[in-house]
């Protein structure tokens, strides 16, 4: 009873606070972004966002915005459907890709523009992963989705795997192994981050296997 009281309080709550952003969200365009069609991002990443969204057809099919936001401070990037998702039909929804504009460690730090091509390629291809893990969710689904994430650990581990997986699926394993080994071997992380990404994320042998299940299936 009490998790059930406790879900519709977290609901009501994220319902509440998406409906008022919705109304009051500033526009994101500004100096530094471009638009191409559906999709808005960084003029400085615009390599790596066009060479990525290539594999990713039904996810470009929306309207995509790739934005820098230094309220991301936990990972270094997060997917989400934009504020409109309470009110548009699955067809008409938008979606965000929140960027963390710096990764930092102490003293070192480097703009995610800086990053190896097939590094971010990966990064943006997870976040796309999931995004296409979106597409067909209800609106109520969407905001249990949202709910599990945060209060239940194994879900989010289902979430990440499937998120890996649509990668997988749309042929971007590569980058994906990239960007999990750039973070295993590379200072810029710091032993904190780098235990949560091992817990919570699939490691690059699991993303190995998302390809051969998926190369036996087309067999």
């Amino acid at each position: 009873m009490f998790i059930l009281s406790f879900r519709f309080l977290f609901l009501f709550i994220t319902s509440t606070l998406l409906a008022v952003g919705f109304y009051f969200a500033g526009d994101e365009e500004s100096k530094g972004y471009a638009t191409a069609g559906n999709i808005t991002y960084p003029i400085d990443i615009e390599e790596a966002v066009f060479e990525v969204m290539e594999s990713f057809p039904e996810a470009g099919k929306h309207k995509l915005h790739f934005i820098y936001d230094e309220s991301v401070t936990t990972s270094v990037m997060q997917a989400q459907p934009a504020l409109d998702f309470l009110i548009k039909s699955k067809q008409k929804r938008s979606y965000k890709v929140k960027m963390r504009p710096f990764i930092t460690n102490g003293s070192d730090s480097l703009h995610i523009s800086e990053l190896p091509k097939e590094v971010l390629a990966g990064w943006l291809s997870h976040e796309l992963g999931h995004i296409e893990d979106y597409l067909d969710r209800s609106k109520t689904d969407l905001l249990n989705f949202a709910f599990q994430y945060v209060t239940d650990k194994d879900f989010l581990m289902k979430a990440e795997c499937r998120a890996d997986s649509f990668a997988v699926l749309n042929g971007r394993a590569g980058d994906l192994i990239q960007m999990k080994r750039f973070i295993q071997y590379n200072d810029l992380f710091d032993t904190t981050y780098k235990k949560k990404i091992e817990k919570l994320y699939p490691d690059t042998i699991r993303v190995k296997k998302f390809v051969h299940q998926e190369t036996a299936s087309l067999e």
